[in-house]
């Protein structure tokens, strides 16, 4: 018994990632549906009127950075701190009345990390009030680590929530897989040299080096994880020279 434990904690040994570090908004759950909500009802408010085309054009951005562009293009008449109060305060109330809408395979891949003794970290540009509600009902074992929009770091694109992420989680992030729905969290996750899975939902990324692109979580099994770490690794931010225009799906 004790060599079977040895040989499942050993996930490097058996080509697996050492550690999996996820995003949560719109990877794990549809809560960008929430944010969504949140934005709509707050911007109406304003006096303004909100899109999910606008929308694609900061999804996954840190929040300040989103609020400060958002104040910017719509010519509020709020500090962008005041509008990111505002947001946190009404997306955690709708969280918080509702039940995690997890996107299709991702409880079922949380398992499977817990099962084959990978630890997970949930990596988000959501502050952290907002990410427990996500993690607290997440399989056993799971998730064990947050980092979080709150916590001080540089945002994403900027490698720093991953290279964090890692560290955490006693992973080189070289040896980690990074699974990001955003352009920005892509990014972010390359720049910080992990192996990266993309699976899309408002916002398509265009294809580059080292960047493995699914269709859903469903598809993910151990044989998955491994072909994942197979692939090229990134060399570091492939978009840095200039972003794309980017598709909302």
């Amino acid at each position: 018994m004790q060599i079977e434990v040895n040989m499942r904690s050993d996930s490097t040994a058996r080509g697996l990632p050492r550690a999996v570090l996820l995003d949560m908004d719109g990877t794990l759950a549809n809560s960008e549906d929430w944010w969504y909500q949140a934005e709509t009802e707050i911007m109406a408010d304003l006096g303004a009127t909100w899109s999910k085309e606008y929308v694609a054009q900061i999804v996954g951005s840190s929040l300040e950075y989103a609020t400060s562009k958002t104040v910017a293009d719509f010519g509020l008449p709020i500090s962008p701190q005041e509008l990111g109060r505002r947001l946190v305060s009404r997306v955690c109330e709708i969280g918080e009345a509702s039940k995690v809408p997890w996107r299709p395979g991702a409880y079922e891949l949380l398992s499977l990390t817990v099962d084959l003794g990978i630890p997970t970290a949930l990596v988000t540009s959501s502050y952290e009030r907002f990410a427990r509600i996500v993690v607290k009902d997440a399989p056993p074992g799971s998730l064990t680590t947050i980092v979080a929009g709150d916590h001080g770091l540089p945002g994403k694109p900027d490698p720093a929530p991953y290279l964090r992420a890692a560290e955490l989680a006693g992973a080189d992030p070289s040896s980690s897989l990074v699974i990001e729905d955003s352009f920005f969290g892509v990014r972010s996750g390359m720049a910080a040299r992990a192996r990266v899975v993309h699976v899309p939902y408002m916002v398509d990324v265009p294809p580059a080096p080292g960047l493995v692109k699914i269709d859903s979580l469903e598809s993910v099994d151990e044989a998955a994880l491994r072909r994942f770490m197979d692939g090229e690794r990134p060399q570091g931010d492939p978009y840095a020279d200039g972003a794309p225009n980017l598709r909302a799906t």
